[in-house]
């Protein structure tokens, strides 16, 4: 088989964001510059990336334990997070100890240009059931920009799956500390004190009739922008071993 174009979900919610106008920052400068440099992280991704590995073990290799002059931290990506905060972190993975967690997928969908080729990380998979972490920065207003999304929808159709819930962990009193630079991480560690988090109820999004023709309308929108503006060359292409679709995930 010929090298085929290979997108991730990520880039396609994008796309999606920005056609549909969902927030002033879905602009279309931020997605052509997605498009054409490899997105290194910012703030906000250091720190949904801390959570995540809590989320995941807070006793596992990922995580430590640091005693400041009157505080606790987990120390994870370079960033601590106050032992008092971080418990709902540890709680939801004390409620599912069995989840699998940081599950790739791909799928080859068909399309009128040809065999496209998805990818797409899970934060986990619990049963039957897909759960993606969520990590939110300010007020919880409505859940429009979690069910609207297209990655839940991949999700469930590249697993065959029914439901798949977003897990939203806000952090309350974030904003003394919104601006620092990542790349200072490499040399010092980044304490969040005085902040709090909270676990908002499960946002749940269901598959539905004709989901599949949609993604596929949004893969070939997709590729139609990007051809119009000239930005194939930056859209990597491989060429896909063979590929068996995955029909399910069970928890071990």
């Amino acid at each position: 088989m010929e090298a085929i174009y290979r997108i991730s979900v990520t880039m396609l919610e994008k796309f999606r964001r920005y056609m549909a106008d969902a927030a002033p920052w879905d602009t279309e400068q931020s997605l052509i510059e997605m498009i054409k440099t490899d997105f290194t992280g910012n703030e906000f991704t250091v720190v949904g990336t801390a959570l995540h590995n809590i989320i995941e073990d807070p006793h596992g290799k990922k995580c430590s334990y640091y005693i400041g002059s009157d505080t606790e931290y987990i120390l994870t990506n370079n960033v601590g997070i106050p032992i008092e905060a971080a418990t709902v972190c540890k709680n939801f993975h004390e409620q599912y100890p069995y989840m699998v967690h940081e599950v790739p997928i791909k799928e080859i969908y068909e399309t009128t240009y040809g065999p496209i080729l998805i990818s797409a990380r899970m934060d986990g998979v619990n049963g039957k059931r897909v759960h993606d972490f969520k990590s939110r920065y300010s007020q919880l207003i409505g859940i429009e920009q979690y069910t609207e999304s297209c990655q839940n929808k991949f999700y469930l159709d590249m697993l065959s799956c029914e439901e798949a819930e977003y897990n939203v962990f806000e952090l309350i009193g974030y904003d003394k500390h919104r601006g620092f630079n990542i790349k200072d991480l490499k040399n010092s560690i980044k304490l969040l004190d005085g902040i709090s988090i909270c676990q908002h109820d499960p946002i749940v999004c269901s598959a539905y009739d004709n989901m599949h023709k949609d993604l596929l309308m949004l893969i070939e929108s997709f590729i139609k922008y990007v051809k119009h503006k000239s930005l194939e060359g930056y859209i990597t292409k491989v060429h896909p071993v063979t590929h068996e679709k995955i029909k399910k995930v069970q928890a071990a």
